[in-house]
């Protein structure tokens, strides 16, 4: 480890050299402009595979199955790279219920879990589970809280574009996570 005081006294030591070496590399891009350009340009390679976009994933929805809650369903949502090379997710996509003609929009929440890094080739897959109540037949007789949306917009993490797909899973009910039943996603995972 070096201290401030080394690295100050080094530079202090160092600075009529850096004055030189600085009016040399004016010098040198003065008389060798391209050479002198090329000779101070570094090429960094970049090992950081890039997020996936949403545009080059095809979206499947799973067959729904019913969990332990009554009137709650879970379906996976599968992701596939259907793009060129490899791309990396992380995290959380993100999922909005819309419907009513496009007048009501509602984000699904997140439930809390860790997760990590997603890599996948080209063909390759990763999903990540929503989990949504149905409507009652409380619901169905006129209480608030259930609607039926038309549409899911699906946005993988990290990306900014979406993809619409028809909603064919029924009405929904709105509840939050905290309430033990609700309508939630998942990070995505293999």
């Amino acid at each position: 480890m070096t201290s401030k005081r080394a690295v100050g006294s080094r530079a202090r030591r160092g600075g009529p050299l850096a004055v030189l070496g600085a009016a040399a590399a004016a010098v040198a891009v003065a008389a060798f402009p391209g050479q002198a350009l090329a000779a101070t340009s570094v090429t960094h390679s970049s090992s950081v595979t890039p997020h996936c976009p949403t545009t080059n994933l095809r979206v499947d929805f799973g067959k729904p199955a019913a969990t332990k809650v009554a009137y709650q369903r879970r379906v996976q949502i599968t992701l596939v790279n259907v793009g060129h090379s490899a791309c990396s997710m992380s995290g959380y996509p993100e999922l909005d219920l819309v419907g009513d003609g496009g007048q009501m929009r509602l984000p699904v929440a997140r439930a809390p879990q860790r997760y990590g890094t997603v890599i996948l080739k080209p063909g390759q897959h990763a999903s990540f589970a929503l989990t949504y109540l149905l409507e009652t037949p409380q619901e169905i007789q006129g209480e608030l809280g259930a609607w039926g949306p038309n549409t899911a917009l699906i946005t993988a993490p990290g990306s900014v574009s979406h993809q619409i797909l028809t909603w064919k899973l029924g009405p929904v009910y709105w509840a939050s996570i905290e309430a033990g039943r609700g309508t939630y996603l998942s990070a995505v995972g293999r």
